[in-house]
Parts: C-alpha cells; sequence; structure tokens
C-alpha cells in the first residue's frame, strides 16, 4: 500500500509489513512544494513582449519573491516585526538584531533591473557572501584536502549549503570568492 495523503503517511508504523522503504510514497502538493531559485525576467506587461531586465528570485508556484540585494531596502522597526510575530515572540528580537546587522549593507539593496541574468547571479552571489559567509567552521569528524593547496585540514567555509574545504592560510573571502557560484537550483520543503 502507498500512502496518499498525510494522515497516511504521518500514521505509517515501521512494523508494517507491507512497507518497502524503496517505494516513494505520492505526496500531496501541500505536502511538498518546489522552490526555484534564479534569475527571473521582468516583462512591461504580461503578454511578455518586452523585457525590462532581470532580478534574482526565488519562485514558489511560479510566484517569484524578489530576495538578496535586488530586493530593495526596507526599513523595519520594531512595530513591524511585532505586527508580524507578536510582542511577546522571542523571533521579534531576533528578528531586530538581524536587521539592525543588515542596516550595514542598506547601501548595496536596490530596485533597479540587471540587464543580464549573470549580472542577478553575481548580485545574489555577492549578497550571500556578505550575509551568510562562515569561515570558522571545523570538521571534528575527519580530515580533507584544502581545495587550494592540497594540504589536510578540518578546516571549512560555508556559503549557504556550499561547504569548502580550506587550510587556515586559504580559508580566506578572497579564496571563497574564487569557487562559490550562484545559478539556477531546485529545492524542496
Amino acid at each position: 500500500m502507498v500512502p496518499t495523503d498525510a494522515s497516511q503517511i504521518k500514521n505509517r508504523k515501521a512494523v508494517d509489513s507491507n512497507y518497502n522503504p524503496l517505494s516513494f510514497p505520492r505526496v500531496p502538493w501541500y505536502i511538498l512544494r518546489m522552490q526555484y531559485y534564479g534569475p527571473h525576467r521582468v516583462y512591461k506587461d504580461k503578454e511578455q513582449t518586452k523585457l525590462l531586465g532581470y532580478v534574482y528570485a526565488a519562485s514558489v508556484d511560479n510566484v517569484p519573491l524578489v530576495i538578496g540585494y535586488c530586493a530593495g531596502w526596507e526599513s523595519l522597526e520594531k512595530e513591524k516585526f511585532e505586527q508580524v510575530l507578536g510582542k511577546e515572540s522571542p523571533l521579534t528580537e531576533l528578528s531586530l538584531v538581524q536587521a539592525k546587522q543588515l542596516e550595514a549593507f542598506k547601501h548595496k539593496f536596490h530596485t533597479s533591473l540587471h540587464a543580464t541574468e549573470e549580472e542577478a547571479c553575481d548580485c545574489y552571489r555577492e549578497y550571500c557572501l556578505d550575509q551568510s559567509l562562515i569561515l570558522d567552521n571545523s570538521n571534528p569528524a575527519g580530515q580533507r584536502r584544502c581545495i587550494s593547496c592540497g594540504d589536510w585540514t578540518d578546516k571549512y567555509a560555508q556559503v549557504e549549503h556550499s561547504v569548502f574545504y580550506l587550510c587556515e592560510k586559504h580559508c580566506t573571502r578572497e579564496e571563497v570568492e574564487k569557487y562559490y557560484k550562484v545559478g539556477t537550483r531546485i529545492s524542496s520543503y
């Protein structure tokens, strides 16, 4: 029996004799959604006759959400967070801290369009490097070769979901910039 709705998937027991771990159940659309990340074309009209430019966007159900520096700057005050998250929510304070950290980069946010898909990707790449680059990670499970020089290291840099093993000498933003690329990607949640 292949489960076809959320209750069957949730209530599936490991002792079920008909359960085959290699069979993939048909998961309804409301449980599993696809997200598409990439450069998004912006047209002048609905008929898509006049291309104006590109932005970097995340798209769910063909509804694009502009992300990164392409999204433009919006000053976020405590009242806005409280309105969305609630006055007593710990996320309100966390969001305020993150908003203050972003203020140092507000000059990079824009609402202008990029001339090419590559420019839109480069803009989002810059955003990811500025906002999510972590250089001081170490792998307690073992060592790997540095991708720059080949020396053994337990150090690695991370940008979003990308991991780059780099020795202490090469674990810099400049070195990560050589390897980190942004294009189109698909994920599900």
